[in-house]
């Protein structure tokens, strides 16, 4: 079941999609962490008005998004500070600390630095390398004895591979590997711990060069790696991968793990058009399910950042979802999206931000996410009015509403009325199925395989509808119903021969 609640309310009107007041010049979040009931956010602000003096903020909320704590970081050189939405993070550390990762802009290197529980600064660590053309983009992992440092390099023949630098607590070096498995781009996007001592990571990995008039030839591919840098199993996708080209990895208990990926849809005059994709791999690297949602759309209008487990054990991604509603202006919305371990959809949300206007390119993005003791899930991000960057805090309940006065099931696109009680039996199905509908009601089914390609698309107008399955392959499906009073419903089906 999709769940789309309607967000009107929510222009300045509810206390929990805010924009928290930083002290720091211009402050521009692009990373934010949940740490117990604390809310950490981290980005860049400048020193006064003058915008000559740029560095990196860090700042602490309590849970009712109050500011205790804020720090601005100078470069100790006079360097002006860095980060983005896809390096320079902060993470909260087992001493009860943190770890940030930013760049200067001038000096070729990367920056370390340690942090207490009150956001003081415990020392700071430099990492410079003459052979590299440039060396900022790492990404902070704590692990046994210290953290792994990972991202993307670039060396001197400009060639871009992935990395992991391995360092100890203080930050002095272990060992330091570079991965590239094509000959031209390779990129380490994302890492996550397995075990204490094993780990998986996602990579994309260019296999054709860059023209004017045509697309690269990308693939996606899935690593095991060990503690001191071995590689172990892997996988490899087809070029365009179905499974879309790979952003997050999310281990499981069991040795399975889920990715997501934005699949190519399409090629329209040399612009690639992309859906967000969710994908389950067993432990062999073997699809178990996989599946497109939201819309096709050109890259980066629809994205998800970042992931975290919620209380009752599902997962909820934030980020950016930009739409256009017949005639009105393109908007951007920040993203909220629920959804089992098992590929079930749960609701999602579109939030405005408390700015007006919210058309494209304001509006606003949510980079970071985690959970509240409570169960509340907390979305941090950055909101924008066209001229400035605003820290942006949504906090929502487990179920999705932010207060029950106004959980309602109106969505922002369309109607979406769940009223119509659907049955679908037998599931797992063999050589057929029957939906059994509640209201007699003309509606268009369509069904979906685990790679988003539609087998089926008939229209009904009867409440007993008996479908041959003989001829599917064994796997999993989603029927979409779309009826006549523009209701909604998805139903997940297995077909077992």
């Amino acid at each position: 079941m999709i769940l789309i609640l309607s967000p009107s309310f929510l222009h300045g009107q509810e206390k929990w999609n805010t924009l928290p007041k930083l002290s720091a010049h211009r402050a521009e979040i692009t990373d934010m962490i949940v740490d117990k009931n604390s809310i950490i956010v981290y980005g860049t602000a400048f020193k006064d008005k003058t915008l000559k003096e740029q560095g990196v903020v860090v700042a602490k909320l309590d849970s009712n998004g109050v500011v205790i704590k804020e720090n601005l970081i100078l470069d100790s050189l006079g360097d002006a500070l860095a980060v983005d939405r896809s390096w320079g993070k902060v993470i909260s550390t087992s001493d009860g600390g943190y770890l940030i990762t930013t760049a200067p802009y001038i000096r070729n290197s990367a920056i370390m630095i340690k942090l207490d529980a009150d956001l003081n600064i415990l020392f700071r660590k430099e990492y410079y390398d003459s052979t590299l053309v440039s060396n900022f983009w790492q990404t902070p992992l704590e692990v046994k004895n210290g953290y792994f440092l990972y991202g993307v390099q670039q060396l001197l023949n400009v060639k871009i591979v992935g990395f992991i630098k391995y360092v100890d607590y203080k930050g002095n070096v272990f060992w330091e590997k570079r991965f590239a498995y094509s000959q031209y781009e390779n990129i380490l996007i994302d890492l996550k711990a397995v075990t204490d001592s094993t780990f998986v990571f996602v990579t994309g990995e260019s296999i054709s060069l860059v023209t004017s008039t045509q697309q690269p030839s990308s693939r996606s591919s899935i690593y095991n790696i060990d503690l001191k840098g071995n590689i172990g199993t892997y996988w490899q996708s087809e070029p365009a991968p179905k499974v879309g080209y790979l952003f997050n990895v999310i281990p499981q208990s069991n040795g399975d793990f889920i990715t997501y990926g934005l699949a190519r849809k399409e090629i329209i005059f040399n612009t690639e058009l992309i859906q967000p994709t969710l994908t389950r791999f067993d432990s062999k690297f073997n699809i178990l399910w996989s599946y497109n949602f939201g819309n096709i759309t050109s890259s980066g209008a629809i994205h998800l950042q970042k992931f975290c487990k919620t209380i009752d054990g599902n997962y909820v991604g934030v980020g950016q979802h930009v739409q256009k509603v017949g005639s009105e202006p393109q908007k951007s919305y920040g993203w909220v999206y629920k959804f089992s371990e098992n590929g079930n959809i749960i609701w999602e949300r579109k939030f405005p931000t408390p700015l007006l206007p919210d058309s494209f390119p304001n509006g606003g993005l949510l980079y970071g996410v985690g959970t509240l003791s409570s169960g509340s899930i907390m979305a941090g991000g950055a909101a924008k009015d066209g001229k400035n960057y605003y820290c942006w805090l949504v906090k929502i309940r487990n179920n999705g509403c932010m207060d029950t006065l106004f959980c309602n099931t109106t969505a922002i696109v369309e109607p979406l009325k769940i009223d119509i009680e659907v049955r679908l039996f037998p599931n797992p199905a063999n050589e057929y199925f029957n939906l059994n509908l509640d209201a007699n009601k003309p509606c268009t089914l369509n069904i979906f395989d685990q790679y988003g390609r539609m087998v089926l698309n008939d229209t009904f107008d009867t409440q007993n509808i008996s479908i041959n399955t003989s001829q599917f392959n064994n796997g999993v499906y989603f029927v979409k119903l779309n009826f006549s009073n523009s209701s909604v419903r998805f139903v997940r089906l297995v077909v077992q021969h």
